[in-house]
């Protein structure tokens, strides 16, 4: 993994100056390109030929390539490569450069990988920038006026631009704890979406998408099984390809336990697994982790982190680079910290819920769109409620919506509701902050659809960005197996129903899973990262909260409000998401705004 970063302009002692603020993500080597129209700087994370040779920024002929990530077919793509090409290293990066100089944009199509990419074409003064398809690893931009900026992390160029916060985004921030579409809560600064392809030319900026694979469903549940499970042992044993040390993080879970499973088997040794408890024994993973571990014999280790959530909260949020109200990113961070004593690699469980159907509330609105005509019935009598339980409210607000997968969606996960954010943002309030979802939607089913806004904006901006910035905040190299582009292409064309069969998610996985793993995690129940919110809170995180309402200059945000939710979530509940998705705004408020 590495970290990218460059301008429209001539200045290597500014670059190098933004490359200071994201070396974490690329201690071993660092280099630059610079002429009139562009300076690009490289941070490398050396994963595979450790070498002098696959240092970058790298040039062919006309191109110079800054990338950061993984292509795992890149052996194959450099065998087609080999007819007409003398390659110098062992590195995919060689493969990117020459497949874009012999394809152009259709070499993104052959990669199978994660992956965000900068190439500067010298002839004809063209920037191309672009994601891959899942949004695995991130990119941001800024355009304003002839300025044109880019980087791995906004951190490498907050400095260089105004600070002014943008009002839509916070709005969808502030309902879904995360920001969705290409937008951030800072004017200007935008994400390259994933799957996009941005060109900057004579400051003009054209975009187009790399397509999907779009195959028709699956007729018969034998094939989609056979496929499926081939298909697993293959992209295991693919993204296990390093020169470094490679581990995997073991929760226990049915995803991650069948991917250590189907990793161990394809190595003549034991591999590296890594669980974490915390002091008090009723949080973490270590019961069934262990279980597991010792079911294929891993070389386990679990590891225990002792210290407060107060004592890297501020580290937390500024590697986050953006806000995000979820609270695992704090354990997430601990764990990588501890990890990467031991690998430079680790893999991880993420993205089999998405695409497997491992939320129950596919069911729910599943039933609820069937029985729309009821519900609607339902709706048009139940009168507004004064009820303060907020999940019967949103089933009257979902009784009463329109049966589109946007709104239901919307309704489902909204934390602080249009009422609400008048009251914490002061006013400045979006009616509608979900148009955004348009792009996401391209399936013909409700349920389809549903699914497809979750695997477009749930998963790049919330569980990609958690896992990406807080593994490489630890020069850690994380990769998600389930979601290989082969993976995907199969999992799109399984049938709702056998991802979610009665009362089972991922069934069809479940299925592959038997005889693989232990029965009672194929039984287990779906849970969350278990942690000690409310110790952590009470040792340390009220008072640092407290303190930044008393200190801080958040002249957007209403201090009356924010004290209100503090004395609700201290007396009822410490998991509540209105205080995590307001507390870790204003860190990240106090960091990226207020210092410089």
């Amino acid at each position: 993994m590495c970290g990218i970063i460059g301008f429209n302009w001539e200045d290597k002692h500014l670059l190098k100056k933004c490359m200071i603020k994201i070396n974490h993500r690329g201690p071993n080597q660092n280099g630059t390109y610079i002429d009139k129209n562009i300076s690009l700087g490289h941070l490398r994370l050396s994963i595979l030929d450790l070498s002098i040779n696959g240092k970058q920024p790298m040039i062919f002929e006309d191109f110079v390539i800054s990338y950061n990530g993984e292509i795992y077919n890149f052996k194959e793509i450099k065998k087609k490569l080999e007819k007409k090409y003398r390659f110098q290293s062992q590195t995919d990066t060689e493969v990117i450069l020459y497949a874009y100089y012999e394809w152009g944009d259709e070499c993104f199509e052959k990669f199978n990988g994660m992956f965000s990419i900068a190439l500067w074409n010298r002839k004809n003064k063209e920037l191309i920038l672009t994601r891959d398809r899942s949004g695995i690893k991130p990119l941001y931009y800024y355009h304003k006026k002839d300025k044109f900026i880019f980087s791995s992390e906004i951190k490498g160029f907050i400095n260089l631009i105004p600070k002014k916060i943008n009002h839509e985004a916070l709005n969808r921030y502030f309902s879904l704890r995360y920001s969705p579409g290409e937008q951030t809560v800072i004017t200007d600064v935008k994400k390259i979406l994933p799957g996009q392809i941005l060109k900057y030319k004579k400051n003009k900026i054209e975009f187009s998408t790399q397509p999907h694979n779009n195959k028709k469903e699956y007729k018969f549940f034998k094939n989609a099984f056979k496929e499926l499970d081939s298909e697993l042992k293959k992209t295991m044993k693919r993204q296990m390809i390093s020169d470094v040390p490679v581990g995997a993080f073991l929760s226990g879970g049915l995803d991650s336990s069948l991917m250590v499973s189907l990793m161990n088997k394809s190595k003549d040794k034991p591999i590296k697994t890594f669980s974490v408890n915390f002091d008090d024994e009723d949080y973490g993973e270590g019961k069934y982790s262990r279980i597991m571990a010792e079911s294929i014999g891993t070389e386990h280790k679990e590891l225990t982190v002792n210290k407060s959530a107060s004592d890297i909260i501020k580290k937390v949020c500024w590697h986050l680079d953006e806000p995000l109200g979820d609270a695992a990113c704090i354990p997430t961070y601990m764990m990588s910290e501890e990890t990467s004593k031991y690998v430079k690699v680790v893999l991880s469980g993420d993205g089999s819920d998405e695409l497997f159907g491992g939320y129950p509330k596919y069911k729910k609105l599943k039933i609820k769109n069937t029985m729309n005509p009821v519900f609607k019935f339902a709706g048009n009598i139940i009168p507004n409620s004064n009820t303060k339980n907020r999940f019967i409210k949103k089933i009257i607000r979902t009784a009463k919506s329109p049966n589109k997968p946007h709104t239901d969606y919307w309704i489902y996960h909204e934390i602080y509701t249009l009422n609400e954010r008048k009251n914490i943002l002061k006013g400045q309030i979006y009616e509608k902050p979900y148009n955004f979802y348009k792009h996401t939607i391209g399936k013909s089913k409700y349920i389809d659809k549903i699914m497809a806004i979750d695997y477009s904006e749930w998963l790049p901006n919330d569980l990609m960005l958690k896992t990406d910035k807080m593994t490489m905040a630890h020069s850690l190299e994380s990769r998600v197996p389930y979601l290989d582009n082969n993976i995907i292409n199969i999992a799109r064309r399984i049938p709702f129903k056998w991802k979610y069969r009665g009362n089972k998610e991922k069934y069809i996985l479940k299925k592959i899973a038997r005889n693989k793993i232990p029965e009672e995690i194929i039984k287990r129940k779906k849970q969350g990262f278990n942690i000690p919110l409310k110790s952590w809170l009470n040792n340390g995180l009220y008072d640092i909260f407290e303190q930044s309402l008393r200190e801080n200059n958040i002249k957007i945000i209403s201090k009356y409000e924010a004290r209100k939710i503090l004395e609700r979530t201290k007396k009822k509940n410490p998991q509540d998401q209105h205080f995590w998705t307001l507390f870790m705004f204003q860190q990240w408020y106090d960091q990226f705004m207020e210092q410089q």
